[in-house]
């Protein structure tokens, strides 16, 4: 039951912390990207309702065989942009704009993190 219990909290606490980060690389696309009024409570609300939105979104398109996969990648897409555009009260250009950067420094934040555990682990080594 302990484990249970400890398993469950892992989780709340793991999607806390993801939700924090995404919220804050989307701060940062939106700030890139000229949004006037973009601060980090918009960016939290976003990054939440995108994780709605597209886990339903997923649940039934991954119903779809073959050609669901790729729909629920187009329009997720899609729907992360329109939530941007939404919640940040912008255009569509710069709802575009904020999700290209916010996109671009996931991918660098990946890559950084994968390179220094390669480098703490071959130090060890």
């Amino acid at each position: 039951m302990n484990a249970l219990l400890g398993l469950g909290m892992g989780m709340v606490i793991f999607f806390i912390f993801s939700l924090l980060i995404t919220a804050l690389f989307l701060w940062i696309g939106a700030n890139l990207a000229g949004i006037k009024g973009a601060n980090f409570g918009k960016a939290i609300l976003t990054a939440l309702l995108s994780v709605v939105a597209l886990t339903i979104l997923g649940l039934f398109l991954s119903l779809i065989p073959f050609i669901g996969g790729f729909l629920g990648l187009l329009l997720g897409v899609l729907l992360s942009i329109y939530i941007i555009k939404a919640v940040f009260d912008t255009s569509w250009g710069k709802a575009l704009l904020a999700w290209i950067f916010y996109v671009i420094a996931i991918v660098i934040a990946f890559f950084i993190i994968v390179f220094s555990g390669v480098v703490f682990f071959s130090s060890i080594f």
